[in-house]
């Protein structure tokens, strides 16, 4: 196993409103949820344990009730409720007196967020690779980790198992309490949580892989596709962030994608949306595979040319296009199309403001994104924007934190 060093990082919700503007839209929603009328209080006390909460979640802030009142709104019978909610999940503490600042007076009531009391894991899960991430309750990231798992070996949720609680020995991680794990895969995974379908690791499909997870590390366990939450990723913290609709675009060693219709992933009455790398192949050439077809056929100009993988001769061919290289141009105008004529479908079905490329093939930087939005600019009604992604490696393991986060907010809030 190999760490992977990091500096903070922290993953957290995408947020459009200052903690006192979602205490204030949360009040006006204490009428009404989803358009029918509140009777249980439950639901008015979650809606002010997340105000309380986006409040507490700031950077070493130890703040009075008189801070949270101005915060969020809130009166102070309701952030005592709130409060008193919080601690006995065990996500707020009121300071003791030794721990309050020294004044004169009467010492005012502070109160912190433990953000060390447990943490959440995000996995990444392929054939040939594993990568693992654990964050704390606030969402900052505590470790990271990828595994190349023994290719002679079919990956197992024992053995992924194992990684996570290899990463979650570490001295910085002793003491938390695992809450909530997401596990990405390759596959249709339906909206009862089971992988259906998974060309990539069919061992795994329609097999109880996440109650075998669940039992294994003692916590919640989600499975959710992969594309699916990179497209999780840019839409919160990457490039789609200021979007309302977008559709994502994996190019890796397959191809699939995942899409945001009016801010919310579009999963599909059977979680299949997305899944175009599953077309025929008369609908959607496997344009990669043709490509590094042709790239493996020219005259070998020394024994290193066999040894290179399918990514080095991706970027070789997209390099030499960018220098000007005629027959690299040429191919990669026509993998390009390739793309194009089948992504457009997309594009005209859901109209989005915006499409991120991602995964592997994306590393070819603007040598990709040119010939991908003038191929697209000649196929479609209305042009839409081609951006590259801002998390091309490790885009599905930080969605999958994200959502673990989101997953353990929704259940310690009531939904």
């Amino acid at each position: 196993m190999r760490a992977v060093a990091r500096g903070k990082v922290r993953y957290g919700s995408r947020v459009r409103k200052s903690p006192k503007a979602v205490s204030s839209a949360a009040a006006a929603q204490l009428s009404s949820i989803n358009g029918s009328t509140i009777s249980d209080t439950s639901h008015m006390r979650a809606i002010n344990a997340r105000a309380i909460f986006q409040v507490l979640r700031r950077d070493a802030w130890e703040p009075t009730l008189t801070d949270l009142k101005e915060a969020t709104g809130l009166s102070r019978p309701t952030l005592e409720a709130g409060l008193a909610e919080l601690a006995a999940k065990g996500w707020v503490a009121e300071l003791s007196p030794a721990e309050k600042p020294l004044h004169s007076g009467r010492p005012a009531r502070r109160y912190r967020f433990l953000a060390e009391s447990g943490c959440v894991a995000g996995i990444d899960v392929g054939p040939n690779k594993v990568d693992l991430h654990v964050a704390d309750l606030r969402g900052d990231l505590l470790a990271t980790s990828r595994v190349y798992p023994a290719a002679n070996a079919p990956l197992t949720p024992t053995m992924v198992h194992a990684m996570l609680a290899e990463l979650l020995d570490r001295p910085a991680l002793a003491g938390r309490t695992l809450h909530m794990v997401t596990v990405g895969v390759p596959g249709v995974v339906n909206n009862a949580g089971e992988l259906t379908h998974s060309f990539v690791m069919p061992h795994w499909a329609n097999a109880a892989v996440r109650e075998e997870l669940a039992a294994l590390m003692g916590a919640a366990v989600r499975l959710e596709n992969d594309a699916n939450l990179a497209t999780q990723t840019e839409f919160s913290i990457g490039s789609g962030q200021h979007s309302d609709s977008m559709i994502y675009l994996m190019l890796g060693t397959r191809i699939s994608s995942g899409s945001i219709i009016n801010g919310r992933l579009h999963r599909g009455a059977h979680g299949a949306a997305g899944e175009v790398g599953s077309l025929p192949t008369r609908l959607w050439p496997d344009v990669r595979l043709e490509l590094l077809s042709e790239l493996r056929q020219r005259p070998a100009t020394g024994s290193a040319e066999t040894e290179r993988s399918d990514s080095d001769l991706m970027q070789e061919v997209f390099t030499s296009a960018s220098a000007g290289d005629p027959v690299a141009t040429a191919r990669v105008r026509k993998f390009v199309a390739g793309i194009a004529d089948a992504l457009v479908v997309l594009l005209l079905a859901l109209d989005p403001e915006l499409v991120v490329v991602g995964g592997g093939t994306a590393r070819a930087g603007e040598a990709l994104l040119e010939p991908l939005q003038q191929a697209l600019n000649v196929r479609t009604l209305v042009p839409v924007p081609v951006e590259l992604a801002t998390h091309a490696d490790g885009a599905v393991v930080e969605g999958a934190l994200l959502t673990a986060l989101a997953d353990l907010r929704a259940d310690v809030f009531g939904g």
